[in-house]
């Protein structure tokens, strides 16, 4: 007996933990009294002022309530301070079975959740990775060019037509007609944009208006920019090959009520559960001081101040 209960731990190899706790009279009897105490002061009987009047009959009013608040409070705050002494790390949502409560016998209940998984890193002093190179060829100027020209005319088309519906004379209706023939023609016309991008000059580059006076400067800052992003996305792709073999260095024993509600959801197959896994063990990992949330136990919602954060995940 410990802090006025007893616990049993039963531990099956998929990592699913299940505690049978008994609580006895007097630590029952204590927290009962401490839910009266915050009830009853909203309780009003006739012939007495809020708050006051004999016990039984308060209690008799306060009915299962008195019961539910007890439990609601008890119960998690138990449960938290079995898991601190044992050391559990809960990834499920704890859940909770009331078997018996009785003010002779005091309370008896269950908590079941999957604790986190034993797992053995590998030997990553072996793993390799390929370095690729950051260059940035002329072809990769060259494209990037082009878009930017596309993207130049088709905002000058854009302004030429908004200038054409401002007008709205028939002569202008005429020469609006003769302009959308042009237009037309012209998008039959696909522009060479190899040509233009060897053809380009320095009045080009001023006219697109992206704040650069020559062809140099325009290529020196491309040369740069595509540079970054080059060695952006190598440092990301090195370091998901990484990741992606220390998981399969590593051994992971995943619980299998994890697989069947990840299956059951429809947001991954079997066979991708794995990788997936060993992903939220690093995120887990990193934050190991779970956040509160509500809790609800026998259909009373409690407060945040109240849930105790080591499994309310």
């Amino acid at each position: 007996m410990a802090q006025g209960y007893s616990y049993k731990v039963n531990k099956s190899k998929d990592g699913d933990i299940e505690l049978a706790v008994t609580v006895d009279k007097a630590r029952f009897a204590d927290e009962k009294a401490k839910a009266f105490t915050r009830l009853s002061a909203d309780v009003s009987l006739p012939g007495f002022r809020k708050g006051k009047g004999p016990e039984n009959l308060i209690e008799a009013k306060l009915g299962t309530r008195l019961y539910e608040e007890t439990i609601n409070r008890m119960i998690p705050a138990i449960t938290a301070e079995i898991m601190e002494e044992e050391k559990y790390n809960p990834i499920t949502q704890v859940q909770y079975s009331v078997k018996k409560v009785t003010d002779d016998a005091g309370l008896e209940f269950s908590a079941s959740f999957v604790d986190f998984p034993d797992f053995k890193l590998g030997d990553f002093t072996k793993i390799k990775i390929k370095e690729e190179s950051a260059e940035v060829t002329d072809e990769d100027i060259s494209n990037s060019i082009k878009r930017l020209l596309e993207l130049d005319r088709q905002q000058k088309d854009l302004i030429r037509q908004a200038e054409e519906k401002k007008q709205d004379t028939d002569e202008a209706d005429s020469k609006k007609d003769t302009s959308a023939e042009k237009k037309e023609a012209k998008k039959e016309e696909k522009p060479d944009l190899d040509k233009q991008v060897k053809e380009l000059t320095d009045e080009q580059v001023k006219d697109m208006k992206i704040g650069f006076e020559s062809v140099k400067d325009l290529k020196d800052e491309l040369r740069e920019r595509l540079k970054a992003d080059k060695v952006r996305m190598m440092e990301n792709k090195r370091l998901q090959t990484m990741l992606s073999e220390a998981v399969k260095a590593s051994k992971v024993n995943i619980p299998a009520k994890l697989i069947e509600a990840e299956v059951q959801a429809g947001s991954m197959t079997t066979s991708s559960v794995s990788t997936s896994w060993v992903s939220s063990l690093r995120t887990f990992s990193s934050h190991r001081t779970p956040q509160k949330k509500n809790c609800v136990n026998s259909g009373a919602r409690r407060s945040p101040n109240d849930c105790h954060r080591s499994f309310c995940l």
